[in-house]
């Protein structure tokens, strides 16, 4: 009998430390409560290969639960006085690989669809990724611009998707946070508000990097992307209060990477039950996986 009195103790004991010994963030409500941050949408996992596919998906695949989750967060930008009238948005978060250019690419891309002039900068002049995502080339791009030896205009290429244009990395420089920051950030950015009704800046991730913080006095409203299971409890919360630091407003976080399929996840009624528009505004059920 002592023996299984042992075991069983022994057994949740062992419960409650993987319980509270793993701080990887897994329900949005950890995010508002823990952040402090009002969760804009829930980005299904794309399980496509490409990561132009995935990148795009919100063109590629209109009526996918991935292109919807985009179009949902594009609404509750709407919905958000702040957000509205936020025509520079960054999009960042607390380390690498959480989603940040997976949802500026995206979310520029919805807003092109709603007939918004959409101008999508790449400014993560360390590891840009735009380029993959678009498939473009082009040697000349932000960093000369900033550096002085290019216009604005000259930089932007226009995309196959009406209403948006992009500006890639170009060539990386060895001073990023230095260009990041400069008069001639500002005043590109200044300039291009005239003729763009949004403008999202994919910018780098946090966490050792000075680069997103000296961007924050350039933008309008900040949007943190927190990868679904991986994201750590504890690094988002510093990385919140970094960007809190600044005057600049956090409009929300999105909760990325979410897999629905799991028939035990939280997730799983989003899946098994979401409708979908189909381009008549028919309500139609819809059960395909992303």
């Amino acid at each position: 009998i002592q023996a299984g009195v042992f075991g069983l103790v022994l057994g949740i004991g062992l419960a409650l430390l993987l319980h509270f010994g793993d701080d990887r963030v897994k329900r949005t409500e950890e995010i508002e409560r823990n952040m402090g941050l009002p969760v804009l949408a829930v980005i299904p996992r794309i399980v496509r290969q490409r990561p132009s596919d995935r990148a795009r998906v919100a063109e590629l695949d209109r009526q996918s639960p991935s292109a919807e989750a985009f179009r949902t967060l594009r609404a509750s930008l709407g919905l958000s006085p702040t957000a509205k009238k936020a025509k520079r948005i960054m999009i960042t978060s607390a380390s690498p690989s959480a989603g940040k250019s997976l949802v500026s690419s995206n979310l520029a891309t919805v807003f092109a669809h709603n007939g918004l002039k959409t101008l999508l900068i790449d400014s993560d002049l360390r590891r840009p990724s735009q380029h993959r995502a678009f498939e473009l080339q082009r040697d000349e791009g932000l960093s000369h611009v900033l550096a002085g030896n290019i216009s604005w205009k000259e930089a932007v290429i226009h995309t196959e998707t009406e209403n948006l244009d992009i500006v890639l990395v170009g060539t990386i420089p060895p001073n990023p946070a230095e260009l990041l920051g400069s008069e001639e950030m500002a005043k590109f950015l200044d300039e291009a508000s005239k003729k763009y009704d949004k403008i999202i800046i994919d910018a780098p991730p946090v966490f050792g990097l000075s680069d997103p913080l000296v961007l924050l006095q350039q933008v309008e409203g900040v949007i943190f992307v927190v990868h679904f299971n991986k994201s750590r409890r504890r690094n988002l919360t510093h990385a919140v209060q970094k960007l809190r630091e600044g005057d600049t407003p956090l409009i929300g976080a999105i909760m990325n990477d979410v897999d629905l399929r799991r028939p035990s996840g939280y997730y799983y009624y989003y899946h098994q039950y979401g409708y979908y528009y189909d381009n008549q505004g028919t309500k139609k059920h819809k059960r395909k996986r992303t």
